[in-house]
């Protein structure tokens, strides 16, 4: 039976630091409950986006594709990424109020920064499909900050258990409601309320069960400007990595349906989620050895690079393993998931695969400069990504569409494996450069000659 690992609010004693070192779960046993709860999570999407191509239509299909790509990358702006904060503040620096505080502050603005950019759409149900997926991202945003919690703690089985369990029951009350109405906007509302549910009676329940007695309730709000300081330092950079990654996938979606129209976009969004599910399982893996990889960053740098090898090879692998499918099997994915037929789709699949290899296979460098915290470095690397991704859209897309969307998702993950490997090395050179410096502060030349004399 698992170990409850109590919460606390401030630095524990050694005595705390060596019992919730002993009753850590193996990492094997976190990447496996990662991997099952992230697959599980797809899957229900993948199921809404098969019911919408075959039930519905591919206007409906492009709707709700939109509204994700519009929703998804701001609110990752504005998110600041604190889960990552969490899961590397191995000294317990920021605490779960202060946090809660931002986190709402910075749900709100992201709300209203979506419903400003839905007013500009070209119709109701859009505009309506768009806000109220905002509001239910907003719920997400704040059990993905309890999330961070249990990421500290390397208590993966409670994230992949509320993963599984909200993504199969917003499945299928999307699903459900959907096939009553017909509407688009209504099947999202279902969905929200079902991530609001698992907020207050799942999310909740287990971060109360996991706090010490004298802990603040998980929706305590606290604003201490010192803290809040320190985490913007910190989160800013990190939202703005995490950010960049989703309008990196966005970015040709919005200019496809800009170019060639809503149906366009849900003949794309049905060839590219393979890429999308699959990046979301890659990087929850990754997130499962953040932790670990955090603690061997100052205490043990061989087991750093030997974790971080492991993790590259894994991903590496999957890569592979999804070009393979594509290449052999895409013809009968796309026919009888979503009914596709087109040799043209077929060729795209191949090529977002291939896009999506390459993407995984930048991943273990970001976890490792996370781990190192080096945000700042990784902000520049994506600076340069992001504008790849707006030059190939605005090049590729109008005169290729499907095809160009494609190339250009191929393009931009070129783009971003180049960044992050150059970001990493210069981060390690920044690194050497600083213990160097720090040990001959400590041992100066003159001090080891009157030794050696």
């Amino acid at each position: 039976m698992a170990q409850f690992i109590p919460i606390t609010t401030g630095p524990r004693n050694p005595r705390d630091a060596v019992a919730s070192e002993h009753s850590r779960p193996l990492l094997r046993t976190n990447i496996a409950w990662t991997f099952v709860g992230q697959v599980t999570h797809a899957a229900s999407q993948l199921a809404i986006l098969c019911v919408l191509a075959r039930l519905g239509t591919e206007t409906a299909v492009g709707e709700y594709s939109l509204a994700l790509a519009v929703t998804t990358p701001i609110f990752m702006v504005f998110n600041l990424h604190l889960r990552v904060v969490q899961a590397t503040d191995q000294e317990h620096q920021f605490q779960l109020p202060d946090l809660m505080g931002l986190r709402l502050l910075t749900s709100f603005l992201a709300v209203l920064v979506v419903a400003v950019w839905a007013g500009f759409l070209d119709s109701w149900s859009l505009i309506l499909a768009t806000f109220c997926l905002a509001c239910g991202r907003a719920v997400e945003s704040i059990s993905e900050l309890l999330y961070g919690e249990f990421q500290r703690l390397e208590n993966m089985r409670f994230i992949s258990l509320s993963s599984i369990i909200r993504g199969i029951c917003g499945a299928l009350a999307f699903l459900a409601c959907y096939l009553l109405t017909r509407n688009v906007v209504m099947a999202i509302v279902a969905m929200s309320c079902i991530s609001l549910a698992c907020l207050l009676f799942l999310d909740g329940r287990m971060i109360s069960l996991l706090a010490e007695a004298s802990a603040p309730p998980w929706y305590r709000v606290a604003w201490h400007q010192a803290r809040i300081r320190q985490v913007l330092f910190l989160a800013v950079p990190a939202g703005f990595v995490n950010a960049t990654n989703a309008w990196m996938i966005n970015i040709p979606r919005i200019a496809l349906q800009h170019f060639h129209g809503t149906a366009a976009l849900g003949l794309f969004a049905g060839v590219s989620y393979f890429m999308v599910a699959g990046g979301t399982i890659i990087l929850a893996v990754n997130q499962s050895v953040l932790a670990r990889l955090a603690k061997y960053a100052s205490t043990n740098r061989s087991a750093f690079h030997r974790l971080l090898v492991k993790v590259m090879a894994l991903n590496i692998a999957c890569g592979a393993a999804g070009v393979g499918m594509a290449f052999f099997a895409g013809d009968f994915l796309l026919l009888h998931l979503f009914g596709y037929a087109d040799p043209i789709l077929s060729r795209c699949f191949t090529i977002v695969m291939l896009a999506a290899g390459i993407r995984y296979a930048a991943r273990p460098f970001v976890v490792a400069l996370r781990a190192e915290k080096q945000m700042w470095s990784m902000a520049f690397a994506y600076v340069f990504a992001i504008t790849s991704a707006l030059l190939a859209s605005l090049l590729l897309i109008p005169r290729y569409a499907l095809l160009g969307s494609a190339i250009a998702c191929l393009t931009v993950a070129c783009c971003e494996l180049a960044a992050v490997i150059v970001a990493f090395l210069y981060a390690r050179r920044r690194a050497r450069y600083a213990r160097a410096t720090l040990h001959a502060i400590d041992d100066p030349p003159g001090n080891s000659a009157k030794l050696s004399a």
